[in-house]
Formats: structure tokens, C-alpha cells, sequence
């Protein structure tokens, strides 16, 4: 997926305003993105809009080759930008009450006790302990992010004996002695309200034989989008 295209994207805002004749400000976003994945390329700009009203608004949308050449596919391509009002919106999300380390879990079998393998040397038999897991509860239903106990356990394992030679003789499976079972949270998770707006869309070539030294730009008037 390294031979997509590179993008670069300037927008043109022709400004007339009451103090000045017309001038031109111009904004630059996404210079020399390599598109060479599936998704969005997002980036956040500023636009110096205040105190200007704008005649005429031009999308400059130039495509080139990566110095490994371009795709040998086409891909539909869309510009868009999205407007905050400062407001948030939320979605109802659920959240587990137990958690191993950092990962949620809807289960877990434990051993509360420490599991060790075992190695006989000489006259001194040595326990080595297991990794222990730490679990995390989250117990406050009104509060899901609060974490109000942990706890050291070991997950089930086999336990192994060796003999001088580290060489292994016996084993043993400890079994869970406990298990433990999360509950589900409801809670809102809140984000920025966007409003996204659809600037541009094209069909990129099919550019298996271009080399890196393609270019092309397109040209868009978004004046409607002032």
C-alpha cells in the first residue's frame, strides 16, 4: 500500500474588505500527504476569517506519484470540512466493571494463590514465581471511570518441575480457584458536535506506468461554501 498518491491541498480566498482593495489569502493543508491507506487524512487548519468577507473561494487540489510511482488503481476522493459550534454531542456506551490491566475484560478465571515452576538443585530446591495478572474494578455504577479495587491474581497455568539440569520431569495444571464477572456501565461518552461538508470529489487516474515526476492539479471553486 505504498504506491497511492501524494496530495496537497491550498485553498485561495479572495478577500475584499472595507479598509483595503481585493487581496488574497492563501491557506495550505495536507502538504505532500501520502494517501497510502484506506480512511481519513485529517489535519486541523485555521482560517482567518475574521473581520474579511470573501468574493471568491478556489480549491487547489494537486496529485503527484510517491517515489515508488503511482497506484495501479483509481480511487474515489473526497474533501470535506468540518465545522464546530463549540457545542458536544454524546453516544450511549457501555463500560466493564473489571479490567485486566488496562484491557476490559467480560471474565476472568484466577488463581489467588502464587503459581511457581520448581527446579530441584542440589539440596536446594528454587521456586521461580509466574507473572502475576493485576485486575481492576470498576464498581461505581455512577462513576465507570473510577477504579475502586484491585487485586493480584494468577491466571490458570501449568506448573512445571525441572530437575539440575533445568531439564523438565513433571507438571501440573492449576486450575482457576476463582472467577470473577464483570458488570456493564452505561455512561454517555461525550465529543464535539461536527458538521461536515462535502468540498470535493474526483476519480484519481490510473497511474501504474507514471513515474514521480507526475504531478497534476485540479481546480474547484468552493464559493458557495463561504
Amino acid at each position: 500500500m505504498n504506491r497511492k498518491l501524494l496530495a496537497t491541498l491550498s485553498l485561495f480566498l479572495i478577500v475584499t474588505t472595507a479598509l483595503q482593495a481585493a487581496d488574497t489569502l492563501r491557506v495550505k493543508s495536507h502538504e505532500n500527504t501520502h494517501m497510502n491507506w484506506y480512511g481519513a487524512f485529517r489535519k486541523t487548519d485555521f482560517f482567518p476569517t475574521q473581520g474579511k468577507e470573501f468574493r471568491k473561494i478556489v480549491l487547489n487540489y494537486t496529485l503527484g506519484c510517491p517515489s515508488k510511482g503511482c497506484s495501479e488503481w483509481d480511487y474515489t476522493t473526497q474533501v470535506f470540512i468540518n465545522k464546530r459550534d463549540g457545542s458536544l454531542d454524546s453516544n450511549l456506551q457501555n463500560r466493564s466493571s473489571l479490567f485486566r490491566g488496562t484491557t476490559s475484560a467480560d471474565s476472568f478465571r484466577a488463581v489467588l494463590t502464587p503459581i511457581a515452576d520448581t527446579i530441584n538443585y542440589p539440596n536446594a530446591p528454587t521456586a521461580v514465581l509466574k507473572p502475576s495478572v493485576k485486575l481492576y474494578f470498576y464498581n461505581d455504577s455512577l462513576q465507570p471511570f473510577l477504579v475502586t479495587d484491585s487485586l493480584e491474581v494468577w491466571a490458570e497455568a501449568w506448573s512445571y518441575k525441572y530437575n539440575d539440569l533445568q531439564e523438565k520431569i513433571d507438571s501440573v495444571f492449576i486450575s482457576a480457584d476463582t472467577v470473577f464477572y464483570a458488570k456493564k456501565w452505561p455512561f454517555y461518552n461525550k465529543f464535539p458536535k461536527v458538521e461536515k461538508f462535502e468540498i470535493a470529489r474526483m476519480i484519481t487516474p490510473y497511474a501504474n506506468g507514471f513515474t514521480s515526476a507526475w504531478k497534476w492539479n485540479y481546480v474547484f471553486d468552493v464559493s458557495d461554501y463561504v
